[in-house]
């Protein structure tokens, strides 16, 4: 009897062991899936670019309109290392001259009329941030190497002859000649005009208005289009890495609205988290096959109707919402950009964004300030980091948790900054921020998705 005892409390305690060994396994599970929703643990090498080009496998391959995605000065890039390659100080410099910029045009201070959304693209070494893409023009087809810009218009190449400002290479210029389909200017609304591009470090691009035939895939052609033929640029342009830019503005002459019955105005890119890697940009049909994946927000009417307006309402970090009023996004309105590398947010959301990063961070060793950034640390003695994560909610209730290569700026392993800058004008998400997220612009739906598949440059 006394053994039946026994034997029945050694099962009963033998169960409850079972149970707590169940139970407290269970609680640390849930306990890091807690921190993992509010952090990412990184491994710092990863924040680096690599010296070669690492291509993602995951990249969509559906349909024949894709287009692969580069960082301009990265190793993917079609010219690689050919020209010389920026210093992160140059790169954040020309970055707040295009944001002045972008800030005047919305202001009214310079005249979309005349300078067809002129915003400062392809200037010189100091530029980058930018992506590129390559396009072919012409019959028999010419391959170019062009920077994507949705917050410009046009869409245009170096020509020959050129006169001013082009690279030496006479390959690498369009050439009217060797095409047997070019008119020049001789189409569209455009015919027999001039075109001019002023930006604001007074580097400009002028020529003549044609039209050709743009192939982005075999089975991807537009007849027609119309496109600037640069002649005459400032001398910047001839130290460029790209030869021209391609317009993915919401204006007449861009390559959405000229291929509006083809592509119905809807694109998706991907901008790859290290830019040692690659991305796409896919049109039409071919990027509303994925919209399964996506998140819309509804797009804004904006002061200025080329530019993506979009409603941004709150910032979490760390799994924590900021407390920050909405009328603080509302007041000047925020835009998504592709050519803005650092993401402007208002002062007062900035400041609860920093003080929140700082606090997360507190265990890391500060770093030196830049100019721009103003909050940075060393983490050369670190193999891995814990960054909090960042999200930005958007209207519709669309949450998006930002890539670790886009929550940070990193100028080496001794300097990894806060990747935000405050101001007193525009919000505005810049191409740093998207890094490794799906972005799809269906326009005609006015609504923009995002998307976080894993399949682009992680």
């Amino acid at each position: 009897m006394a053994l039946t005892h026994t034997s029945s409390a050694h099962s009963l305690l033998s169960y409850f062991a079972v149970f707590l060994a169940v139970y407290l396994n269970s609680a640390l599970v849930h306990g890091r899936a807690k921190e993992t929703n509010s952090y990412q643990l990184v491994d710092v090498d990863s924040l680096l670019p690599k010296p070669y080009c690492t291509t993602n496998n995951q990249d969509p391959t559906v349909g024949s309109s894709k287009l692969k995605v580069t960082y301009k000065y990265g190793p993917c890039a079609p010219i690689g290392h050919a020209k010389e390659i920026p210093s992160s100080e140059q790169v954040l410099l020309h970055d707040e001259a295009r944001i002045k910029f972008m800030n005047d045009r919305i202001s009214n201070l310079y005249p979309t009329e005349e300078s067809n959304s002129p915003l400062p693209i392809s200037t010189d070494s100091k530029e980058a941030g930018i992506y590129t893409v390559t396009i072919k023009m012409g019959t028999p087809q010419q391959d170019y190497s062009v920077s994507i810009d949705t917050g410009s218009d046009i869409t245009w190449l170096q020509c020959q002859p050129c006169s001013k400002g082009c690279y030496s290479n006479p390959k690498l210029r369009f050439d009217p000649s060797k095409s047997s389909t070019y008119v020049n200017g001789s189409c569209k609304s455009n015919s027999g005009k001039e075109y001019n591009i002023y930006y604001n470090d007074k580097s400009y691009s002028r020529g003549q208005w044609g039209c050709d035939t743009l192939t982005l895939e075999p089975s991807d052609v537009t007849p027609n289009f119309e496109f600037g033929c640069g002649q005459y640029n400032s001398d910047e342009f001839g130290s460029a890495v790209e030869v021209g830019m391609l317009g993915l503005g919401r204006g007449p002459t861009s390559l959405l609205s000229q291929t509006a019955s083809q592509y119905g105005k809807t694109f998706v890119y991907c901008f790859p988290g290290p830019i040692s890697s690659t991305g796409y940009l896919l049109f039409g049909d071919k990027a509303k096959s994925s919209y399964s994946a996506f998140k819309f927000t509804p797009l804004l009417k904006g002061t200025d109707s080329s530019l993506y307006f979009l409603e941004l309402v709150a910032i979490s970090v760390g799994g924590m919402k900021l407390k920050i009023s909405p009328s603080v996004f509302r007041s000047q309105g925020t835009i998504i950009d592709s050519g803005t590398v650092i993401t402007r947010l208002p002062a007062p959301a900035y400041s609860a964004l920093k003080s929140a990063f700082k606090k997360s961070m507190s265990k890391y060793p500060s770093a030196l300030a830049t100019d721009l950034l103003d909050t940075c640390y060393n983490l050369e003695r670190y193999k891995k980091v814990n960054l909090p994560k960042i999200v930005f909610h958007f209207g519709g209730r669309v949450d998006v948790t930002l890539h670790p290569s886009g929550t940070v700026w990193t100028q080496s392993k001794k300097q990894v900054c806060l990747g935000f800058a405050p101001t007193n004008e525009l919000t505005i998400i810049g191409n740093n921020q998207q890094h490794a997220l799906e972005v799809l612009y269906d326009t005609e739906g006015g609504r923009i998705g995002f998307a976080n598949t894993g399949r682009c440059g992680t």
